[in-house]
């Protein structure tokens, strides 16, 4: 967990997201744009985001789209109305708009399944907190119109990341307020039948300190030499500030104390994560 590197001059950076060459993907809310890193930190696009302030994103498996969720539409210093998912063909050019309004009013994070069938989360209505509002839509392959993905045995309390997790072949799905305890923070494991996903037992995530993790907004889980691991943001300001904001490493889908940290890299309100494999 040695710091590599550093990029400068984003407004509100926030989603991260790795195509199949390992480059990434940096989605900048403020400044309403999309850039492209390579993995050694050069930049090598940069998208407009005509609607509103990019949030989560994700690149298709199958033929490279670059999916990304807005969740207002309009700019962050205002926003206007719902939000949507733009999906940029091939990581370029002019996006295609989708959006499940209105059962769906905020779009918070998009997954893709390995058949290229899309998947976003979000809330219901517009209350800024998301509070008991959470819902799962899917944009199935060769359709136009998303639809609402019915969520059984459980209740995500405030959405995080969702993201497709191929060794168990179902939905990861991230809660930041688990089993309603306030800002504690777990990752559901969700099997998708139709158009139900079904929630497993939660996956516990600790912090340093051994205690739960909270605000763990956009973990991403990867398989790095043949072990599964997600990492992690802990932003503590509702925390209590201890330990300090910090990127955590778990074993997955075990969770519990994190396997490394770095607590005191001087990080100020970490939010997104993302791993390139190559």
């Amino acid at each position: 967990m040695r710091l590599k590197g550093t990029l400068t001059g984003f407004n509100e950076p926030q989603g991260l997201c790795e195509d199949a060459a390992g480059n990434m993907w940096i989605t900048a809310t403020g400044s309403e744009q999309i850039f492209k890193y390579s993995r050694a930190g050069a930049l090598l696009a940069t998208l407009n985001d005509p609607d509103g302030g990019p949030g989560g994103c994700s690149v298709n498996p199958v033929n490279g789209d670059l999916a990304v969720a807005n969740q207002f539409n309009g700019p962050p210093s205002g926003p206007s109305g719902p939000g949507e998912v733009l999906v940029y063909p091939n990581g370029s050019g002019t996006p295609a708009v989708y959006a499940n309004y209105p059962a769906q009013y905020q779009y918070w994070y998009p997954a893709y399944d390995p058949q290229g069938n899309l998947f976003f989360n979000g809330c219901t209505g517009s209350n800024s907190q998301c509070v008991d509002q959470f819902i799962l839509s899917e944009l199935p392959v060769g359709t136009m119109t998303p639809v609402t993905v019915n969520v059984a045995g459980g209740t995500i309390g405030f959405p995080g990341m969702i993201q497709w997790y191929s060794p168990g072949n179902y939905l990861a799905v991230a809660d930041q307020e688990c089993k309603d305890a306030g800002i504690v923070s777990c990752i559901y494991p969700a099997t998708i039948s139709g158009s139900t996903a079904t929630l497993g037992a939660s996956i516990a995530l600790n912090n340093s300190n051994g205690t739960t993790a909270c605000d763990i907004v956009q973990p991403t889980i990867n398989t790095i030499r043949k072990k599964m691991f997600i990492a992690g943001a802990d932003y503590t300001p509702n925390c209590g500030g201890n330990p300090p904001d910090t990127a955590y490493r778990w074993a997955f889908p075990t969770g519990g104390n994190p396997t490394q940290s770095n607590a005191y890299a001087g990080f100020v309100s970490p939010w997104g994560s993302g791993i390139s494999t190559h």
